[in-house]
Parts: C-alpha cells; sequence; structure tokens
C-alpha cells in the first residue's frame, strides 16, 4: 500500500508513531477539558443543574461532537448562572456563554476547506480561554459556597 509512495518501512513506521502519538496526547487534553467540564457541573447544586455532569463525555464522539458541543456550552451556562442566583450573585450576562458559544462555532467552521487551519488555531485560543473560564467558575463557586454555608451556620440569611 505505502510502496506506491516511496516511502521505506521504516519511514512508514515513524510516521504513524507519530501519529499514534499526536492522537494520544489529543485524546488526553480532551479528556481533561471533559473532566473539567464535569467537575463544574458537579459543584453546581442539582435543583441548578441545566446539564446532567457524566454528559459531558459525549463529547468523545469524534463528529457529533460539534453539534453537542452547542448544548454542553448553553447548559454550563444556564447551570452557572443558576448557581451563581441562589448563591446571591447576579451575573449580567450568562456565565461563559459568549466564549463557549464562540469556541463552538469555531470548532465547526475548521471543517471549512481552505480557511479551516487558519480558523482552527482561534478555535483553539477560544478553547484555552474557555476551559480557563469553566474552571475559574468552579473554584469561584466552591468560594461562594462555601461563606454561604458558613453564614448559614451562624444563623444568618444571605438570601
Amino acid at each position: 500500500m505505502f510502496d506506491s509512495l516511496g516511502l521505506p518501512s521504516e519511514g512508514i513506521a515513524i510516521l504513524l508513531g507519530i501519529l499514534a502519538f499526536a492522537l494520544a496526547i489529543g485524546l488526553t487534553v480532551t479528556i481533561f477539558y471533559i473532566l473539567t467540564l464535569r467537575n463544574c457541573l458537579r459543584q453546581v447544586r442539582p435543583e441548578n443543574r441545566r446539564f446532567e455532569p457524566n454528559n459531558t463525555w459525549l463529547l468523545l464522539i469524534p463528529l457529533f461532537s460539534l453539534v453537542y458541543n452547542f448544548f454542553v456550552v448553553k447548559g454550563i451556562s444556564e447551570s452557572l448562572r443558576n448557581e451563581y442566583e441562589q448563591l446571591g450573585e447576579s451575573p449580567t450576562t450568562a456565565p461563559t456563554y459568549q466564549i463557549g458559544l464562540s469556541y463552538a462555532i469555531a470548532s465547526c467552521l475548521t471543517w471549512v476547506p481552505m480557511v479551516g487551519s487558519f480558523i482552527g488555531i482561534g478555535a483553539f485560543v477560544l478553547f484555552i480561554i474557555y476551559w480557563v473560564q469553566i474552571h475559574g467558575h468552579k473554584n469561584r463557586i466552591a468560594t461562594l459556597q462555601m461563606q454561604y454555608q458558613t453564614n448559614n451556620d451562624n444563623g444568618e440569611h444571605i438570601l
């Protein structure tokens, strides 16, 4: 099969090894990303969730994840907004929604011929920003929940 390309068999083995390594790195990054999304949703109280934490694993399905990402972004954003409101915070906009939606759109546009690779760079940057924002909101909610619990233990009612 590869003989027609004129590549020596050692070169093919090296090429396949590099490809396998790149796939392993990509899968590892994706798993850590999904774990961050899942942990953020688990930090939100069940009554405030608009998306189930374990459903984030569906992002591992190739091509399906391009569409499903829109649902994940919306569900996480609404869940965060509900949690903040219950904790006495009132976000002016839906947390993480704009950057998440931008990332989801850019991910779809990477499939457009000739411009997809340029858009892919932007999608990667948006991916990192979205991931960092989700992690930050998870930590902020955890802090607010601890403060809320402490104030309730002292007999004070914030809400």
